[in-house]
């Protein structure tokens, strides 16, 4: 048969912060151990600080030795645009030049992924001219939605051991919807709901120093604080179940008294047993309401 050909597998991941860079980069290396494309499966993560040395002839022994390293597997340089400051930089440059060659040594013993920001990392291509021609698999992460950040929370929620009450998922996707419009690159993504969630966890430790018979797994509305006082300053409509029968439509708009009763709404759904107590809290707050 025909002799199989060899393919360029070195890859440049691009996106903001958060959006599994890292993680995919972690499953390919153990993909391509798996297949028999590298025989070793590792990675080995690295940045500037790992490959650029702090006096003249530092830094080429040191790239070298982190290539050494990462042979029969994979090589992950996160803010690999870091390595290049410019024309003066000349440390930087030697150790993409450094890399350079070491990636033509070793093309058939090595994947190197290149990470960073889109528009950084076009630059650094250009710092020699022969590095873009070694990526010819760039990659773009996109950032993630409200919807997909919710899925990402609840995940780790229950790998922690936790559950979310159902009425924590539309003003949490709104919550990050409206965080990710506002600046997704300096949110964290996938950090963004990490973040979220372990606050949310220490809120319910306090809440359960009040009401210690309240589940130990669930988390409520009321232990995302942070959502909740976001959300009062929004204008947004929710549809809460505060009872197995009503589902009431609250429109709140920031300066408005409607958005006070979304605040006092939030406040109820606190307790463990807010369904039970729905028809009290119906006739003193006096929300308007449709059923369904």
């Amino acid at each position: 048969g025909l002799k199989a050909a060899e393919v360029n597998m070195h890859m440049i991941f691009t996106g903001n912060p958060g959006t599994g860079k890292t993680t995919i980069a972690r499953i390919l290396a153990k993909y391509l151990k798996a297949i028999g494309a590298l025989r070793g499966g590792q990675l080995v993560e690295v940045t500037r600080a790992d490959l650029v040395g702090r006096y003249v002839g530092h830094t080429a022994p040191l790239t070298n030795s982190v290539i050494q390293s990462a042979l029969g597997g994979v090589l992950f340089i996160d803010e690999a645009y870091a390595l290049y400051r410019g024309g003066e930089d000349s440390f930087g440059l030697e150790a993409i030049d450094t890399l350079v060659k070491g990636i033509e040594d070793h093309r058939d013993d090595l994947v190197v992924i290149l990470a960073g920001y889109t528009k950084e990392m076009q630059l650094f291509l250009s710092a020699n001219s022969g590095l873009a021609s070694r990526f010819p698999n760039q990659i773009e992460f996109p950032d993630y939605t409200g919807a997909e950040l919710y899925k990402i929370l609840c995940s780790i929620a229950r790998s922690k051991g936790y559950t979310l009450d159902a009425a924590c998922e539309l003003p949490l996707v709104t919550y990050f919807d409206r965080k990710q419009a506002e600046d997704a690159a300096t949110n964290g993504n996938g950090r963004m709901a990490r973040n979220t969630l372990e606050k949310a966890i220490l809120n319910q430790s306090k809440r359960l120093v009040a009401d210690p018979d309240a589940s130990l797994e669930l988390l409520v509305v009321g232990d995302f604080d942070e959502v909740f006082h976001s959300l009062r300053h929004t204008s947004v409509t929710y549809k809460l179940k505060l009872s197995d029968g009503d589902i009431k439509a609250v429109q709140g708009d920031s300066g408005h008294a409607q958005a006070d009763m979304v605040t006092e709404v939030y406040g109820h759904i606190i307790d463990e047993d807010r369904r039970k107590n729905a028809e009290r809290m119906e006739k003193k707050i006096r929300l308007p309401y449709r059923r369904e």
